[in-house]
């Protein structure tokens, strides 16, 4: 394992929050089995042993709470199943003499505009010059992999190299000045309306119990096994969008009353053939929550476009 660098934005952070505690103490785990790209074997018996060897958790269930909360996510390549934590070089400041990933890169890795390695062709973390970075202008960032634990003299090492990764967390995980995370790629004109005042007081969206409900209600529909900050975006705007339809109407606007009105909305889909894949009107579309937290997908499904031999009608709020 290696020595991670943790901020203190990571405690009071509201997308692990949403985490159960043993998946929030897995977290940082992680960054420490990483390498230098974020990249670990999802091998979750022994990441139990590294992390968790005196206690009894199920490693794996706590591995997909956290791909849930959009903080991991887990791919296959040649029959070897992987884990990649998306913001992982964004938050760590890995020794210039850590040795380079070993491990295929996820396939969202590419779009970031990363440099190759001329060898490997994958991306690899750029290095870190002599002065660290300065974090609110006081403390400067050491490398974590300068420590002793992550660092071994050469003389136990001959390469000279240790493998060690930039550990990353989620969209305001362990945010610095200096690492303000990007914009996203694609917003809808609904997404880029400045959000009203009042907004603030409406609770975030639980997006590991809307995840969860949607499996409840819709176990037919694709599993959700990436929720990416693209879909958590969309998904927050359209929560947004519920509770202030639901304060509109003076009805209860808190985290209960939303999830009961998306508890119908995934009822409407589930009424629905087409959004089911049933039928030769659909061929091989399936609906999948990613696709249900669209701006127009969403309204299509609350006038009731998709629902056979009846007219359109909007959902009660």
């Amino acid at each position: 394992m290696r020595s991670r660098d943790i901020k203190p934005g990571f405690f009071k952070n509201d997308q692990l929050a949403e985490c159960s505690f043993p998946a929030r103490l897995l977290f940082p785990g992680l960054w420490m089995l990483a390498d230098r790209e974020g990249r670990l074997e999802n091998r979750p018996r022994k990441i139990k042993a590294e992390i968790f060897p005196f206690d009894d958790v199920d490693v794996a269930a706590l591995l997909r709470e956290l791909e849930c909360a959009g903080l991991i996510s887990s791919y296959e390549v040649n029959g070897t199943r992987l884990l990649w934590i998306p913001q992982f070089k964004k938050h760590q400041s890995p020794h210039k003499n850590e040795k380079g990933s070993e491990l295929p890169a996820h396939p969202e890795e590419f779009s970031e505009g990363a440099p190759y390695h001329e060898k490997t062709n994958l991306p690899q973390t750029p290095v870190v010059e002599e002065t660290a970075p300065v974090i609110s202008g006081k403390i400067p960032l050491t490398p974590s992999s300068l420590t002793p634990s992550s660092l071994p003299p050469e003389e136990e090492h001959p390469n000279g190299c240790s493998s060690a990764a930039p550990a990353a967390a989620s969209l305001s995980l362990l945010e610095s000045p200096k690492n303000p995370p990007p914009p996203p790629a694609e917003q809808s004109p609904s997404d880029s309306r400045k959000r009203p005042a009042e907004d603030s007081a409406f609770p975030p969206c639980p997006h590991q119990r809307l995840v969860a409900l949607y499996h409840e209600v819709l176990p037919m529909l694709p599993r959700v096994r990436v929720w990416n900050d693209k879909r958590r975006k969309n998904a927050g705007s359209r929560w947004r969008e519920t509770l202030t339809r639901l304060r509109a109407k003076g009805a209860p606007h808190d985290v209960e009353a939303g999830l009961a009105w998306w508890r119908q909305y995934f009822a409407r889909v589930r009424a629905s053939p087409f959004l089911l894949g049933q039928g030769h009107s659909a061929g091989n579309f399936r609906a999948d929550l990613a696709w249900l937290v669209l701006p127009e997908n969403y309204a299509k499904v609350l006038e009731g476009r998709y629902l056979e031999r009846q007219q359109p009608t909007a959902l009660a709020a």
